[in-house]
């Protein structure tokens, strides 16, 4: 019987997973192989330096004096003002439940395959870059990087900077990463691209992503499998319009989605944007607090809705700072049927 490669690839997972056990530091006499590097109690690795440091070459030391159940740890914490990259298995054969990069001044790229081995136990990252890092760059690929963590729980990626994510963004290695909960990616990005999220997880319950977005695709949150899970999708603190949406970009989610666009550039709500997701689902809230709405004609549609929407846009506020829901219809009277004024 011929194996599909994900099928083929899951049971080699399983396989390695039994493999895993408990980490130990080495012994004193191997210090100088791992310096700047140290480890706490046989749970934890901290690199610290001021200097850019192979970590690659680091880290296979670290795995040629220790056994294969030897070389699982709870946490590695890399702080290196200087480092420039996660190149290819920068771990080693080592494995980790969370991995932390902190003061990622210069961190400009991440292998495609960057985590190796630690790809199947890791449950927590957190990249903390300083507006540097790149997604796609000769083999380096940020995206194909996260999609290839299998039981990851929380991503949290910092100082990104790109024009755009790409179209399938996120594809994880086995078709869907079910453990993940939580994804923050934030830095200089300006365009979501289309199905960014597609194949992201059925448990995911918080997508963040900013903080200079200005358009957003169609379908970029579209996604493949249906959930009974609530999503909230943060997109607060971007550089977001009334015209910065395509068409059926929050149709196909499949869940029930909390919308924060607080502090963005709103002037209205797009009727043909919003009027649709609304409808779909009475517990999509959007919340629209930090813009100050022209509650001029654009916004008609959703005054005649009030008993309908009104528990669906929330903090909704006039540039004038009247609430408004506190609108009465009579005052907009003089607009013409789909009447739209341009900002």
């Amino acid at each position: 019987m011929k194996l599909s490669g994900n099928l083929f690839v899951l049971i080699l997972l399983i396989y390695e997973s039994h493999l895993i056990g408990c980490g130990k530091c080495p012994g004193a006499q191997y210090q100088p192989l791992f310096t700047p590097c140290i480890c706490i109690n046989d749970t934890t690795i901290i690199c610290e330096s001021i200097e850019n440091i192979d970590l690659k070459q680091i880290f296979d030391y670290f795995s040629k004096t220790l056994n294969w159940k030897e070389r699982h740890f709870k946490s590695l914490t890399i702080n290196c003002r200087q480092l420039l990259e996660l190149q290819e298995l920068t771990f080693g054969d080592l494995t980790f439940d969370n991995i932390l990069v902190t003061n990622g001044q210069n961190l400009r790229q991440i292998h495609t395959n960057a985590f190796g081995a630690t790809r199947l136990t890791l449950k927590n990252l957190t990249i903390e870059a300083k507006g540097q890092l790149v997604s796609i760059s000769n083999g380096y690929n940020l995206f194909e990087a996260i999609g290839s963590l299998i039981n990851i729980e929380n991503i949290n990626i910092s100082g990104l900077n790109i024009y755009a994510t790409p179209d399938y963004a996120i594809k994880p290695l086995l078709g869907n990463q079910w453990a993940l909960k939580n994804l923050t990616i934030n830095g200089t990005i300006h365009r979501i691209g289309k199905y960014a999220f597609y194949d992201s997880a059925y448990h995911l319950k918080h997508i963040s992503i900013g903080n200079q977005i200005e358009y957003i695709s169609s379908h970029a949150f579209d996604m493949r499998i249906a959930s009974f899970e609530r999503l909230t999708i943060d997109l607060s603190g971007n550089q977001l319009t009334g015209n910065s949406f395509e068409g059926e970009v929050f149709l196909n989610t499949k869940r029930t989605i909390y919308l924060d666009l607080s502090n963005n550039k709103l002037s209205h709500l797009d009727e043909f944007i919003f009027d649709p997701f609304l409808s779909l689902d009475i517990m999509n809230i959007v919340n629209v607090s930090g813009n100050f709405l022209h509650c001029d004609c654009r916004m008609k549609w959703l005054a005649k809705n009030r008993l309908k929407y009104k528990r669906q846009v929330v903090n909704a506020l006039c540039s004038d700072g009247r609430p408004f829901w506190e609108q009465s219809l009579d005052e907009f009277n003089e607009c013409k049927h789909n009447e739209i004024i341009d900002s």
